[in-house]
């Protein structure tokens, strides 16, 4: 597909005609005036040879309701086109693209340009409180939705970014498999295993080769099978062979990836992004789904949040957010982490100790409202005083939406939002989100929500120096704190029981074990039998957490000395 789409002079894409939609009853359905409007509106912000011009759409966003509305251009950007995951090669590849809807028509860069410009004006809520002036809007708060997360920006985004140009003008991949994955998380397909096999073809790490018909394990690649880069392009890593096989389990699929992307890495901060479909079943708690994303699709296609933003921040190439273990894991070496399957216990073993027992554990941040009992529990008792430190900055996580030092005026802005109403009454994030124009309050509390949402404080005991910190909605008082090697967060985990006919690692089923066999066994392998005849604690991944003072590397002098646990999740 990719040597068809890359060779092509042109790629035409049709969204469709407003006068025989796919689906009558849908709401974003768009009609001849309204796509005329939202044709205009591509083609105005998509001038970009004009830095005045720039700064004139964006104060007529802002300014003019009546001038600007944008309702027509969003319903075109929530076409069912966008979010599909196999067109993302199709364009990316592309020389050219030309859209066409009806009898109009624009540019690829049209497009690109201008819905770049509307999540850059957007991200401080400016779009929202234009939306809200609007009365054909009914002055609703949140009406265009976070617009980095509509699969429109999202395919935008990812294509222009899919290739780098050398100086003789080749081009080479610049994404690899494990942040595509994560990037089209949004993106449907209709078979769950083109989650990872639609995306292959433009991956700089791997290259898609089918499966041997007669194959003796499903999920491995074949070792002579060479890597190569697709037709009209240039690869600047060796790209390793992943089979194709629709025959094979889904989860075994999506556990190669996850080998993959772990050992290419070096670091386990995949388990805890959502990214593989709802409802797949026999999934292990390792695998997260898209229920866990941050943001979710209303019936209007509007980007609202049902979750907050993963601590280990995005898949790229820039490094995380955090470094609660250390560092990551060595790529050279084989013991740091090993998955089991397909045919054992679907299960990941590696390396950690427990970091501390959850005390105090504090109620749910519905809605990324800050309840009074976290700011009574941090020992804040009075606003006229500043918050104190450890509060605000576990509020924030300790870091910007960009993952970097929060600013001074962080705990000012947050004492400035207690003082409205007083301790008595929380915080109401939504009201400093949506009901002010103050950018300073957009800032924080954008951050403070993707922090808190639907997560719970908690006091960390960790002997002398208990801690504050944040974990999922989930969470029960007896789950445990644990720094994992390779995972750049704390997880919280869940002891179960195996149960003796459970498969342990290696293969084989204590319910299985004969006399004749241990008498044929070597001497090692007996050894090793002999230990998981007796039932051994396994984990569930509840998910990852967030824990003052030790997120970057601190905790590692709790641990001194003694060796990494060996800790298997189911």
């Amino acid at each position: 597909m990719t040597e068809i789409y890359g060779n092509a002079r042109i790629v035409r894409v049709w969204l469709g005609d407003p006068v025989r939609p796919v689906n009558a009853d849908a709401q974003t359905n768009i009609t001849n005036e309204e796509l005329e409007k939202a044709v205009q509106d591509i083609k105005r912000f998509g001038k970009l040879d004009d830095a005045n011009h720039l700064g004139s759409v964006d104060i007529g966003i802002r300014n003019k309701a009546n001038l600007y509305n944008l309702e027509p251009l969003f319903k075109l950007l929530k076409s069912g086109w966008f979010g599909r995951r196999w067109i993302v090669q199709e364009v990316g590849v592309a020389k050219a693209v030309t859209v066409h809807y009806g009898d109009k028509q624009f540019s690829w860069e049209e497009l690109t340009h201008a819905v770049a410009l509307l999540e850059r004006i957007g991200r401080d809520g400016s779009i929202d409180r234009l939306f809200k002036l609007r009365p054909d809007t009914q002055h609703v708060s949140e009406h265009a939705g976070n617009i980095s997360a509509l699969p429109a920006y999202r395919l935008i985004q990812n294509v222009s970014g899919l290739y780098k140009k050398r100086s003789n003008d080749t081009r080479f991949e610049a994404r690899s498999l494990e942040q595509l994955v994560c990037y089209l998380a949004v993106f449907e397909c209709s078979n769950p295993r083109d989650v990872i096999y639609a995306i292959l073809g433009i991956a700089s790490d791997v290259q898609p080769v089918p499966a041997p018909a007669n194959q003796p394990a499903a999920g491995q690649p074949p070792a002579d099978q060479p890597a190569l880069a697709p037709v009209g392009q240039e690869t600047r890593h060796e790209r390793v062979p992943f089979e194709v096989s629709y025959s094979e389990d889904i989860v075994d699929v999506y556990m190669r990836f996850l080998q993959h992307a772990i050992e290419k890495s070096g670091s386990l901060d995949i388990v805890c992004r959502p990214w593989a479909p709802e409802r797949i079943q026999n999934k292990p708690s390792w695998i997260l789904d898209v229920t866990r994303k941050p943001f979710r699709a209303t019936r209007r296609g509007k980007m609202v949040r049902h979750n907050p933003d993963p601590f280990v921040g995005p898949a790229v190439n820039r490094g995380s957010f955090y470094n609660a273990s250390g560092g990551c894991g060595d790529k050279k070496e084989k013991d740091w982490f090993e998955i089991q399957g397909p045919s054992d216990s679907k299960s990941i073993t590696v390396q950690g100790f427990e970091l501390g027992k959850l005390d105090d554990i504090g109620d749910l941040a519905v809605h990324g409202s800050i309840p009074t009992s976290w700011l009574k529990g941090a020992n804040w008792l009075n606003a006229a005083e500043p918050p104190p430190d450890e509060l605000w900055r576990t509020l924030v996580a300790d870091r910007t939406n960009a993952g970097i030092e929060p600013e001074p005026e962080y705990p000012s802005v947050i004492q400035y939002a207690a003082l409205e109403k007083g301790i008595q009454y929380g915080i109401n994030t939504n009201e400093f989100l949506h009901d002010t124009d103050n950018t300073a309050y957009y800032e924080v509390f954008r951050r403070v929500q993707a922090v808190v949402w639907n997560r719970r404080m908690v006091r960390v005991n960790l002997g002398e120096e208990p801690c504050l910190g944040l974990v999922p909605a989930e969470t029960l008082g007896t789950d445990l704190t644990y720094i994992v090697r390779g995972c750049s967060v704390p997880l919280v985990l869940r002891k179960a029981l195996r149960k003796p006919e459970e498969p342990v690692p290696g293969g084989s089923k204590v319910k299985h074990l004969e006399l004749g066999n241990l008498e044929r066994a070597d001497l090692g392998r007996f050894k090793w039998e002999l230990e998981h005849l007796k039932e051994r604690d396994i984990y569930e991944l509840i998910g990852e957490c967030y824990i003052n003072n030790m997120m970057d590397g601190r905790a590692l002098k709790l641990k001194g000395n003694k060796d990494w646990d060996q800790i298997e999740i189911k």
